[in-house]
């Protein structure tokens, strides 16, 4: 009998490692028949909430698993999100969204179709996927009343709403308790709006660029301890509005693209801070002015407009 456990444990001991080794796990979503609902795709983020995996997935960098139509089952690993890359047949059929089970996916993005298509029929069946963790609906034109549609998507973690139609009212009496990026660049936000976003105490990233941010409204953004990139560019903050900045305790990244401020603004407004990377106001700060500024700032990287390459847009910019 001893033989025999010996023997057992020697066996659990080898196997162990190949079951351990393979931790990837079959999963089935079935779908409507009649069409395909888009493409999937399964993607890791490596920094959540950092990168939107939309962006990812439109340059092709994520897993294909193939049309979204039937009965699809693939293998996936722990921490990966399913995304589906919407079809043309969705956009005009969307109630086909009430039909799958509403943690099939994981993100959802129509690749910035709302330019050229009308959306206003999917909001409400996007409400009905409850375990979606990301929505990129940036150019849909989406309106507060819409967006207001979407208060049962408690899992939401990255939304990105850039280039839409909306004054933020929708954020009143919209839950979002795990929220990490929200891209709303190019909205005519109220100065309410950003008093509603600043309960979203789970807010890493946040892009507001060419939203109309005041001083009044920088007031808010600094109630978000938890915030550690922020676009600011094109803005009307001024010098002392930007001072309440230097204050959060996380921010590590700070985008002024296209804002009126000096550079002896900002060597004052941002003493004291520990940013790691600034995208600087203009193109007209001189190289003397630079110099000062690096000396000023020894352990921040500093990038003027012209110089922002792929990778700072990703940092710095709202997902376009």
């Amino acid at each position: 009998m001893k033989v025999f456990a010996t023997m057992l444990v020697l066996f659990s001991l080898i196997l162990l490692p190949a079951f351990a080794a393979d931790k990837s796990l079959k999963r089935t979503i079935v779908f409507p028949q009649t069409f395909s609902l888009g493409r999937l795709y399964q993607f890791k983020d490596p920094q959540p909430g950092h990168i939107s995996p939309a962006r990812i997935v439109v340059e092709g960098r994520g897993q294909v698993i193939g049309p979204a139509r039937g009965k699809v089952t693939f293998l996936t690993t722990p921490g990966s999100l399913i995304y589906l890359s919407a079809s043309y047949e969705l956009m005009v059929k969307p109630e086909a969204l009430r039909l799958i089970d509403p943690n099939a996916i994981d993100g959802l993005t129509f690749g910035s179709s709302g330019i050229v298509e009308e959306l206003d029929k999917v909001y409400s069946p996007i409400s009905h996927l409850t375990g979606l963790q990301v929505i990129d609906l940036n150019a849909s034109e989406a309106t507060d009343e819409q967006l207001k549609l979407f208060k049962p998507l408690v899992n939401l973690a990255i939304l990105n709403l850039s280039m839409c139609r909306l004054s933020g009212d929708c954020f009143k009496d919209m839950p979002m308790p795990k929220i990490r990026r929200l891209d709303l660049s190019g909205n005519m936000l109220s100065l309410n709006a950003f008093a509603y976003i600043s309960r979203y105490q789970t807010l890493e990233h946040l892009g507001v660029g060419n939203c109309h941010v005041t001083d009044a409204a920088l007031v808010e953004i600094a109630k978000l301890k938890r915030l550690s990139s922020l676009t600011l560019s094109r803005s009307q903050i001024s010098a002392r509005g930007l001072t309440l900045v230097s204050k959060m305790p996380r921010l590590a990244i700070l985008g002024l693209e296209g804002t009126n401020l000096r550079a002896s603004d900002l060597q004052l407004a941002l003493k004291g801070s520990h940013l790691q990377s600034l995208i600087l106001p203009t193109a007209k700060i001189t190289p003397q002015e630079l110099k000062a500024l690096q000396r000023s700032f020894p352990a921040t990287t500093l990038v003027v407009p012209q110089q922002v390459d792929r990778e700072h847009k990703e940092l710095f910019a709202p997902l376009h």
